[in-house]
């Protein structure tokens, strides 16, 4: 779901909120997105922040991600590994990130 322009983003124009509580019912795992328009303008791709909330709202992650859905259709489930990490590699070198392992969370992904 898109977020209508608020107040405070108006000063903010590379400023983009998409959020999700579910599609026709509840979200195991509801997020907020924060994309920079000059990187992406969907979750489907680029890189984006994402405010992701335990199922029993206990608790809230803020995760750096990267949409794979336009290079998976683009590439194929065979050969989207190489472009992706390239991409993480370019990112970690363009700012100040540092590249660790993931936190241990208390629920997994769903696997593709």
């Amino acid at each position: 779901m898109v977020s209508p322009r608020r107040p405070w983003m108006k000063t903010r124009q590379h400023l983009k909120v998409e959020w999700s509580a579910g599609v026709g019912r509840w979200a195991k795992i509801p997020w907020i997105a924060l994309m920079d328009r000059r990187e992406t303008t969907t979750t489907q791709q680029g890189v984006y922040c994402v405010y992701l909330f335990r199922e029993d709202m206990s608790g809230v992650y803020l995760t750096l991600n990267q949409g794979v859905n336009k290079v998976i259709k683009e590439l194929g489930p065979e050969s989207r590994t190489g472009r992706l990490c390239k991409k993480g590699r370019e990112t970690l070198a363009a700012g100040s990130l540092r590249s660790s392992p993931p936190a241990a969370l208390p629920w997994r992904a769903a696997s593709t």
